[in-house]
């Protein structure tokens, strides 16, 4: 009995390192890149489709080309590791890359709606509002595989995009925009800030 119980003690212990953690965040980041990336572009393309009948075409194209580039950036961030592989030496490296280059996918997207959308139409605001929204549903999660650089996305994709919304609109804007606060304020949480520095990533950092 108290064999078992020690080997239980030293699983819990085991599974709450958080240099283990880390390793294991950073390999299923690495594990997700490609899905993540398909379905990105995929909605990336649709968005680009909808958006031609509202916005300019050149400043579609060129919103579009900034979004690829993000990707392939993400793509690319797992090249460098793929012959070291992901050690405890190298883990805080890659998930800070992981969460900076989150951080800059978050805000062209954001910078890309604020620069697409057409305010006096309602509809113009609703599909980019829905373009931000999509981008940054991953963040709701707690089960994110990695929380600090979900977080990032979508503090950088809403937060511009939703105060530009609110001191720019008219009419429903403002509401919208509100609504986009408050959601970015569950995903973010209480501790956002601490969320984003700290080194884990760890939603109870």
């Amino acid at each position: 009995m108290a064999g078992a119980l020690e080997h239980s003690n030293d699983m819990r212990a085991h599974r709450l390192d958080p240099d283990a953690l880390e390793i294991a965040q950073a390999r299923l980041l690495i594990e997700r890149t490609r899905g993540s990336a398909i379905s990105v572009f995929c909605l990336l393309a649709v968005y680009c489709v909808i958006l031609t009948f509202s916005a300019p075409f050149t400043h579609v194209a060129a919103w579009f080309a900034a979004a690829v580039s993000a990707i392939g950036l993400t793509i690319l961030l797992p090249v460098r590791y793929r012959t070291s592989g992901i050690t405890p030496q190298n883990v805080g490296r890659f998930l800070n890359w992981h969460t900076g280059l989150s951080c800059l996918t978050g805000a062209v997207w954001g910078l890309g709606a604020i620069a697409l959308t057409n305010l006096s139409s309602q509809i113009s605001i609703f599909t980019t509002g829905v373009i931000v929204l999509s981008i940054t549903l991953g963040g709701i999660s707690p089960q994110s595989a990695y929380r600090r650089s979900y977080v990032g996305l979508a503090t950088c994709a809403m937060l511009p995009y939703a105060t530009w919304l609110l001191v720019m609109a008219a009419a429903w804007g403002p509401g919208f925009s509100s609504l986009m606060l408050s959601l970015c304020r569950r995903v973010r949480g209480w501790k956002s800030a601490r969320a984003i520095c700290s080194p884990s990533g760890r939603t109870n950092c």
